[in-house]
């Protein structure tokens, strides 16, 4: 990718500039980042995958130290005999006024036979200017969605900004770093963007608050706002000033933001100490979640009441056409199923004339369609074709 703006082009020569990782960097992720196994068999025989020194050992123990090299191994009982595993080292560090995090791509491959062999490829580099605004210098991948397929033989570029980038899983970064002015004021510490540096950096950047919290000490609301993506702190910062002016301790900030949220829903004053610092913390949120469920339920009955209004009405619209056909109803309240009347449109049911039970329908020998005069008669009521017809007596 071609640089087109000034910070873009200042990225880019600075970027050759920075100096190879140095060996206590290289030798610490080595240590740290990448697992050391030891391969057991079932009677006991314990290799070693850094130097491949065998010795007898324990079958209970799961943590050995090598009497060859010294390294403390973790004992694995396994008919395995080689093994690939991969790690990401972040480097925080500072060159010509912009901060920049440097991504190594650390390797260890143990093959039977072999002493473990370590690989390092620089693939990715972070940078963030002090206004916030940033860029990337990156190798190229392959199209997959593996976060580890990057082509080494590539060079190091300005590429394009991609989703996968904010998504390197990296442990923990070099603890040695160095950070710009405008980060130093700040008072960021180490553990705060030991796991993911960029994020923190850009947030710091970008929220005008995150200063305050990190001044008065709040490390645990500046990590939960950091990582609740779906919540800013600017929606919350007026209630949150509150309690920091009253001296309000918030234990858990998820449970805290959700009562807020709760209060502003149910027409509450977040502005008021009294709702926003309660003595009984527990006690307020299952409150206020007992009272905004049954608000939430007599609105779902509501709506749900004006969708089956809304279906009535499109119903008599679709058939309005068709009220002179009469519809009737079964009372099945009896043993005897008999007519209990006639739909007429929205006069109701209307009584039929006569009602005839399934006895007298069917005692005549002839029929139940017929009379004691070998006509049609018995005036009883016969549904033909989805209507109600009177036979009979009129």
């Amino acid at each position: 990718m071609k640089p087109r703006t000034k910070l873009q082009r200042r990225i880019v020569a600075a970027s050759g500039r920075l100096p190879e990782i140095t060996p206590a960097q290289l030798h610490w992720g080595y240590a740290h980042l990448l697992p050391h196994e030891a391969f057991r068999t079932k009677r006991g025989k314990i290799t070693c995958t850094e130097c491949r020194h065998t010795w007898q050992g324990d079958q209970q123990i799961d943590r050995a130290v090598c009497p060859h090299c010294g390294v403390r191994l973790t004992v694995v009982t396994t008919r395995r005999r080689t093994s690939w595993n991969k790690a990401y080292l972040s480097v925080v560090t500072t060159r010509e006024g912009l901060q920049v995090i440097r991504y190594f791509l650390l390797e260890r491959r143990v093959r039977d036979g072999h002493p473990a062999r370590y690989e390092c490829c620089e693939v990715m580099q972070r940078w963030i200017a002090p206004d916030g605004k940033y860029a990337t210098v990156a190798r190229l991948r392959n199209m997959s969605w593996y976060y580890d397929v990057w082509r080494c033989a590539t060079p190091l570029e300005l590429r394009s900004e991609y989703w996968l980038y904010n998504r390197m899983s990296v442990e923990r970064s070099y603890p040695r770093c160095r950070l710009i002015p405008e980060l130093r004021r700040m008072g960021l510490r180490y553990d705060l963007y030991a796991e993911n540096p960029v994020g923190i950096f850009r947030y710091t950047f970008s929220q005008r608050h995150a200063e305050t919290l990190l001044k008065i000490g709040r490390y645990d609301l500046f990590r939960y706002f950091c990582r609740a993506g779906g919540r800013r702190i600017e929606d919350y910062w007026p209630s949150l000033r509150i309690c920091l002016r009253n001296g309000y301790r918030i234990d858990d900030a998820a449970s805290w933001c959700d009562y807020i949220d709760m209060l502003g829903r149910l027409g509450k004053d977040i502005h008021n100490a009294h709702y926003v610092c309660p003595s009984d913390f527990r006690q307020a949120h299952d409150r206020c979640h007992v009272l905004l469920a049954r608000i939430e339920a007599e609105e779902q009955v509501a709506r749900r009441r004006a969708e089956y209004l809304e279906y009535e009405e499109q119903y008599r619209k679709a058939k309005g056409r068709y009220r002179h056909r009469f519809f009737g109803r079964r009372d099945r309240s009896s043993g005897a199923a008999k007519r209990s009347g006639i739909y007429r449109g929205g006069q109701g049911y209307a009584p039929l004339r006569r009602a005839v039970s399934r006895q007298e329908r069917f005692a005549h020998p002839l029929g139940p369609h017929r009379g004691p005069e070998g006509g049609n008669g018995g005036g009883f009521a016969v549904a033909v074709a989805g209507r109600a017809v009177t036979r009979g007596v009129q």
